[in-house]
């Protein structure tokens, strides 16, 4: 099952889209797996431990899948939906000496045929399930901490560290007690380093990121990710003969997998093995086609909740209430000029006009600012006012 149509040149360079949308299939995955334990979670409590442990799920489960997808398909698995994979980029053409020529001759049949050998597949694998838990891991630690060294509760936690460190300092002077106060200094400088160095450090991995992008759409570089790049490893398309090639060296392993399975000298086992193979080979075949339409159900289920909160809340809208009535003007304040583009208190017209809260009139900011300033009340209403309900206004040329 794959998204993109297979064919072309052997070796061909993906587009940039495949690419791209192939690195976004695994984020939307993972929110879908999520959502399933979260649903599971109402009716089965156990499961809602598991959400506690959502990097580590997710882990496990991307373990599995991509371990399956490197050794079968040479791609992980989002690479192998769009018809990609990958293989060992080419050395960079230099003069060869007689004893390169021969480590060349006598590489292995997996970079002979543009397949990543056993020790590339688990770089790949260690690369694609452990740097995105790592850095899961660092930005829910990032913003758990972050949120707590602003404001009055990070003021009172610091407050109350440096009490706990005053007592335990001045309560024993144990070898115990040194530990413990090398222990907690060491965690607060480093949740301080992380704090001050992670947004840098997150910066500058995300520009790496975008500087490899955009010379992977300029045609400049032929991998679009440094770690692409640092493995090795290249991107290309995967041909219909090498679909069907893998196809066969699949059946044929499993066929000598049942055979083995069957020279058991034990008839029950045996059959246990020869059913557990049958098993894990059909649940290997179907997990990409259920995933993949788990992805699709989670996309369709966020579309209609959205859809349907939106008419909920569109057809309970009231209208906004009509305006409140102007005060009326006080017999002891000034009157209102004929023309209303004049200032109330100078009866000329307004200049850096501005209006005051508490009754709506609008007056020259100079006037209404000198006369709340000495009467301390609205000119016209004579209702009580200070220099904060004054509020400018800007017209538009």
């Amino acid at each position: 099952m794959a998204f993109m149509h297979l064919g072309g040149d052997a070796g061909a360079k993906p587009t940039y889209f495949e690419v791209y949308a192939a690195d976004k299939l695994v984020p939307t995955l993972k929110a879908a797996v999520i959502y399933s334990l979260s649903v599971l979670g109402q009716s089965r409590s156990w499961v809602l431990r598991l959400l506690s442990y959502e990097d580590e799920v997710f882990a496990l489960v991307s373990l599995l899948l991509e371990r399956h997808s490197l050794s079968t398909m040479h791609a992980t698995f989002a690479e192998s939906l769009y018809g990609l994979k990958r293989q060992p980029a080419p050395p960079k053409v230099q003069p060869a000496a007689a004893g390169s020529a021969a480590a060349a001759a006598g590489s292995g049949a997996s970079s002979a045929l543009g397949l990543l050998s056993r020790k590339q597949q688990y770089q790949a694998l260690l690369c694609e399930v452990l740097l995105p838990y790592l850095k899961s891991k660092a930005d829910h630690l990032y913003a758990r901490h972050a949120q707590q060294q602003g404001g009055v509760l990070g003021l009172a936690l610091a407050r109350s560290t440096q009490q706990q460190q005053q007592q335990a300092s001045s309560s024993s002077s144990s070898g115990r007690a040194r530990l413990a106060r090398i222990a907690a200094a060491a965690r607060h400088y480093g949740l301080a380093a992380l704090l001050k160095l992670y947004p840098y450090a997150h910066a500058a991995i995300e520009g790496v990121k975008f500087y490899y992008q955009l010379c992977y759409l300029l045609d400049v570089l032929d991998c679009h990710s440094p770690t692409l790049h640092l493995l090795g490893q290249r991107l290309v398309r995967l041909t219909g003969p090498e679909m069907a090639q893998m196809e066969r060296e699949k059946q044929q392993q499993r066929q000598q997998q049942l055979a083995r399975a069957a020279q058991q000298p034990s008839r029950v086992a045996a059959a246990a093995r020869k059913w557990w193979l049958l098993g894990s080979a059909a649940a290997a075949d179907h997990l990409r086609t259920v995933l993949i339409l788990s992805v699709f159900g989670f996309k369709i289920l966020e579309w209609w909740y959205s859809s349907a909160e939106d008419r909920l809340s569109s057809a309970a809208a009231l209208p906004p209430p009509p305006p409140p009535p102007a005060p009326k003007p006080h017999p002891a304040g000034v009157g209102l000029p004929a023309d209303v583009a004049r200032c109330p208190l100078c009866r000329q017209r307004r200049v850096n006009p501005a209006m005051l809260a508490v009754s709506g009139y609008a007056f020259c900011y100079p006037c209404l600012f000198n006369h709340v300033s000495e009467a301390h009340c609205c000119p016209v209403t004579r209702i009580p006012a200070t220099l904060e309900h004054i509020r400018k206004l800007y017209e538009a040329m």
